[in-house]
């Protein structure tokens, strides 16, 4: 997945820029940008976390459309918290379960963090009185 998002980044890059890397402008038209080295981002799946090199310009910022809507953590991953919060396990023990099977530790803000998605849904989806019956 790692090599695959890298070389997906590199291509539309390459893309933007209407240029291979080290390959030089031919005619006398002003570049739109160029290249910046990258960035290294930290990404959490169920499976354990990648580090991806994100491919970087000089005049904006360039988010690759594949890395662009991944989180620091896959959706799975986060959805995996909230299901064990809802079970009735404590913030500490989420961050810790998590971490076995990521190998990424959780802290119990994140948790809490996470959670006020919950809390969110409710109150949109319920009306007040039958909140009140689950609270």
């Amino acid at each position: 997945m790692q090599r695959l998002l890298e070389a997906d980044s590199e291509q539309q890059l390459a893309d933007y820029l209407g240029l291979e890397p080290y390959q030089r402008n031919e005619g006398p038209g002003e570049r739109v940008d160029s290249r910046n080295g990258y960035y290294e981002r930290d990404y959490v799946t169920s499976a354990g976390s990648i580090r991806i090199r994100v491919r970087r310009t000089r005049k904006r910022s360039f988010l690759p459309r594949g890395i662009q809507s991944l989180e620091r953590r896959a959706p799975e991953v986060a959805e995996m918290i909230r299901m064990a919060f809802l079970r009735g396990i404590s913030t500490r023990a989420v961050g810790r379960a998590v971490a076995l099977l990521t190998n990424e530790p959780v802290s119990a803000a994140t948790v809490s963090r996470l959670t006020r998605v919950l809390d969110k849904r409710l109150e949109r989806d319920l009306p007040g009185s039958a909140r009140r019956r689950y609270e």
